[in-house]
């Protein structure tokens, strides 16, 4: 009884301190949006406010731009063509050049690495180093923070000018799901986002706090610290979400196969699932990872998933930014290896 009181007293304290230290999460309202955003891990935001506003893809980058990024681990340098992308300017199609248009995320676009470490500039690099290949010529159209409903919405504009043999698109793992589901893109072509699919979000959010849970503070400071991101996997792999992706995934598909060219889906992991353990385990985000390859398998799409090639704690550690999660230059040397073998095979 002594115990079962101490732990009890311990457990009161805990919260009340909780309230204390974090009065920010008192209003059920402002948790749960907060929340939100912790489970989609994304930037959906699609505003006239934005600087880089644009009614068919919710945001770009500027036309012609210059910027450097600096951050405590890494620096490089931003450049966008006439288009707006973080690629060179559009040439004339070569005639035995397998032209390739790369969509997707940052995890495509290359976040921290110099233009010649890119994997699309690899791509050609290394075509060109071996002369018993085909010449390789590699745009990248992927776009950081964007979702595959924004990929298909750039596929659309600018595949007729592009005019790809080939189209990879990259799907992320760790933050697609839950953006794709709440995606739209209207009649009039506008990429929007469904209020009434954020609300759905929302409740799933709220409907994951069993019991009291919802109005214990320590739980609140838990769950935006780490068991959101289980949630948020849970929620990935759940029926009505994989489906809303599939669905953009076959959108994506079809627009590939009206420009006369295939398709094929690389997945990329978060870097807790490619290290493994007790995180990758506990989240499931591999779970989530395997469902929507089997998506892709089911629509005869091409697939590189690839945690069947980059996978543990030594590749992880050699492949990755330590703190920021994306790709490091080692890391896209080994993408472009992976994706120009399969090319070279396909």
């Amino acid at each position: 009884m002594l115990i079962a009181v101490l732990t009890l007293v311990t457990i009161v304290a805990a919260e009340f301190g909780a309230r204390v230290a974090w009065p920010e999460f008192e209003d059920d309202d402002a948790y749960l949006n907060t929340l939100y955003w912790r489970a989609l891990n994304s930037d959906t935001v699609v505003s006239h406010d934005h600087p880089n506003y644009d009614p068919k893809l919710g945001f770009k980058h500027k036309p012609n731009a210059r910027r450097v990024v600096r951050t405590t681990e890494f620096e490089y340098e931003v450049r966008t063509n006439s288009l707006g992308f973080r690629t060179r300017e559009l040439l004339p199609v070569r005639k035995l050049a397998k032209r390739i248009v790369l969509l997707g995320d940052s995890m495509f676009e290359g976040v921290g690495t110099r233009e010649d470490e890119r994997v699309a500039n690899r791509l050609t690099t290394l075509s060109q180093a071996d002369p018993s290949g085909f010449p390789i010529d590699a745009y990248n159209f992927a776009v950081r923070g964007y979702n595959t409903a924004q990929a298909f919405a750039v596929l659309k504009q600018y595949g007729a000018e592009v005019s790809p043999k080939r189209v990879m698109l990259g799907f992320f793992v760790g933050n697609d799901f839950l953006p794709n589901y709440v995606a739209t893109i209207t009649a009039e072509g506008e990429y929007q986002i469904s209020d009434e699919r954020v609300e759905q979000v929302k409740t799933w959010l709220r409907d994951a706090h069993v019991g009291a849970l919802w109005h214990s503070r320590i739980f609140r400071v838990l769950n935006l610290r780490g068991y959101v991101v289980r949630t948020r996997y849970q929620l990935s792999a759940s029926p009505a979400v994989l489906e809303r992706t599939c669905g953009w995934i076959a959108k994506v598909a079809q627009q590939t196969r009206a420009l006369g060219a295939e398709l094929d889906v690389v997945i990329f992991y978060p870097k807790h699932a490619v290290k493994g353990g007790f995180f990758e385990w506990w989240s499931n985000s591999v779970t989530a990872g395997k469902a929507v390859a089997g998506c892709v398998r089911a629509n005869g799409l091409g697939l590189i998933d690839l945690i069947e090639k980059i996978s543990g704690r030594d590749a992880a550690k050699r492949y990755y930014w330590a703190a920021d999660g994306h790709l490091n230059a080692a890391g896209e040397h080994r993408l472009a290896g992976i994706l120009f073998e399969y090319l070279n095979d396909n």
